[in-house]
């Protein structure tokens, strides 16, 4: 779950914005500029608590001029966002709001770069410790933006700041909100990245609730459904697949529901892409059915 929280905070800082907006055809002059300034970003992401004025300054002017250079550039409002991310870094927070509001101006016709721009604002509320105000544009997200690839990740998001708090009671509150809005989310909208993002999400809900069967269940299903379409990588089918053994066996200690699963999946698609995986994992329970092999519960 660590490592998938990773990725929400990444979602919610703004880097999708910028990198995806990286290695765009014709942008090669723009790149080698924006790639001179990106050292010395980096350089700030790296402690920004010694990083003096001047060199924030520099990289905000810096990107400026390439903006003015390049407006049209499929590259400029990644530096829009840049330039808050910055004026983020140097603990100017109310400048760096305003910076986020202006890509919703400048760009009134993308959902996408709105929400990012939100989150972006709400991460610096969090920075100031200001929770209720953070909480609250993040609402607006949820409101605004429900199906985008941030306003996906925010029910989760908010669930897990809870429980990093230790807040008992709104945890619970905050994951079955998920719950529901992810369950929505998938009926809503099948056969789509919206369905298979929400199922992704809401497996991690139920991991992270320890409703084991609910969780292996969906992850079954995304198999079935995503694992020989365009919406994962082989990298991403071997994580899900690992997941679904490790729960069965350590936490349900349960093999034959792994087994059906896999079952399932080839009975119902006799073409599936990864049936002859399947069909070895199941062989792999099997000789550990016929061997008495038990395993114990991971705490």
């Amino acid at each position: 779950m660590k490592k998938a929280l990773l990725s929400y905070v990444i979602i919610l800082v703004g880097i999708f914005v910028v990198f995806s907006l990286w290695g765009s055809q014709g942008d090669y002059a723009i790149e080698q500029k924006v790639w001179k300034i990106h050292k010395q970003y980096f350089d700030i992401l790296k402690d920004p608590n010694v990083i003096p004025d001047k060199t924030f300054d520099q990289v905000i002017q810096g990107y400026k001029k390439i903006i003015e250079r390049y407006p049209h550039s499929k590259m400029t409002p990644g530096l829009h966002f840049l330039i808050g991310r910055v004026h983020s870094l140097k603990k100017d927070y109310e400048t760096a709001r305003q910076k986020f509001q202006e890509i919703i101006t400048i760009y009134p016709d993308k959902p996408e770069l709105h929400a990012e721009a939100l989150a972006a604002a709400a991460a610096t509320y969090e920075a100031e410790k200001n929770w209720p105000q953070a909480k609250k544009t993040y609402d607006d997200i949820l409101l605004k933006y429900p199906l985008t690839r941030t306003g996906l990740g925010i029910p989760i998001y908010i669930a897990s700041y809870y429980k990093n708090q230790n807040d008992y009671r709104q945890t619970i509150e905050a994951y079955e909100k998920a719950v529901r809005h992810y369950q929505s989310a998938a009926q809503e909208h099948p056969d789509s990245v919206v369905e298979y993002t929400a199922l992704r999400y809401l497996s991690n809900c139920y991991l992270d609730q320890k409703r084991w069967s609910e969780a292996v269940q969906i992850l079954g299903k995304i198999l079935q459904k995503y694992a020989k379409a365009d919406y994962m990588n082989i990298k991403t089918a071997d994580t899900i697949i690992k997941t679904i053994n490790v729960v069965c066996s350590y936490q349900l200690k349960d093999y034959d529901v792994a087994i059906k699963i896999y079952q399932d999946i080839i009975h119902g698609d006799p073409n599936h892409s990864l049936n002859a995986y399947f069909q070895k994992m199941i062989d792999a329970f099997n000789k550990l059915k016929e061997k008495g092999v038990q395993v114990s519960p991971v705490k």
